[in-house]
């Protein structure tokens, strides 16, 4: 919308302010090809789903019938939020939004942000600012020197986003979402775990020591220490994901109440929305 208004689109003064619910973006009458020719992303997400063979959908998704649909909502879940939309798609008349988009900031990196909240009471170097998104102050108090500070920030990065995201995925793609598990379920999930090894950085900062009275002062036998290694059990890795459950359902709910009903396919997409484990939680 900001683009037509901006005139990048087309000559003709297609929009003249902004449209929450009802209709897609006209098509401006000219033809333009030095101009932009935009695709709102829920709306190619719902194209490209509709166009998928039955081999290139997600193997644990449940799919009966048709991909095709007139009246369905797109789940898009990335790493940082939830974005929600309800389309109508009649032929010849184009994409129309049937009821005002929701979201929230329940994406994957929800989940990084609670292991990080963990990890900050294992090395009790906690902040006391509510407004510190970053957390571990002691570790990041480096007396205005750039360079360190720069360094124990990728120390940190690539503990929370690469280390511990490979467990995340391993995770999101092997653990039953369904509820309640089976008995024989919860059997198998109590032998499995993920383990996190701590970069020699943060180890040589805390001592090991004081990590190990960490990991005992949370008095919880799912986590355990052995050696720079951290070993969670499946059962803690639920409740890490819980907040980010939590926030996806109910954002999924509110608008499912205000449809009524009137939907009869859901698009789950983008990086988070492809783990199997939401798919479960949201089924």
């Amino acid at each position: 919308e900001a683009a037509y208004m901006a005139g990048l689109c087309s000559n003709e003064n297609t929009i003249d302010c902004f449209i929450k619910v009802g209709r897609g973006l006209p098509r401006p009458k000219e033809n333009n090809p030095d101009r932009l020719s935009l695709a709102l992303e829920p709306e190619a997400a719902a194209i490209f789903c509709q166009s998928l063979q039955s081999q290139n959908i997600q193997p644990h998704c449940n799919i009966s019938g048709s991909l095709r649909s007139n009246r369905y909502v797109v789940i898009d879940i990335g790493g940082g939020t939830v974005d929600i939309t309800a389309h109508r798609h009649e032929q010849g008349m184009g994409i129309e939004v049937i009821s005002e988009p929701v979201g929230n900031d329940c994406g994957g990196m929800k989940v990084n942000n609670e292991f990080s909240k963990l990890l900050q009471k294992i090395f009790q170097d906690e902040s006391s600012d509510p407004n510190d998104t970053i957390g571990f102050p002691r570790y990041l108090q480096t007396d205005n020197d750039p360079s360190t500070l720069a360094l124990r920030h990728a120390v940190i990065n690539s503990l929370l986003h690469k280390e511990f995201e490979f467990q995340k995925v391993f995770f999101g793609s092997n653990a039953k979402g369904t509820e309640p598990l089976s008995q024989a379920d919860e059997q198998e999930e109590a032998e499995k775990e993920v383990c996190i090894k701590l970069p020699f950085e943060l180890t040589d900062f805390y001592g090991l020591d004081k990590i190990e009275e960490g990991v005992e002062a949370l008095q919880d036998d799912r986590i355990q220490l052995e050696e720079d290694v951290l070993y969670i059990k499946y059962s803690k890795m639920r409740e890490i994901f819980q907040s980010a459950v939590d926030g996806i359902l109910s954002c999924i709910a509110s608008l499912l109440e205000r449809l009524q009903g009137k939907i009869d396919t859901i698009y789950l997409v983008d990086s988070f929305g492809g783990c199997n484990y939401i798919y479960q939680k949201i089924s």
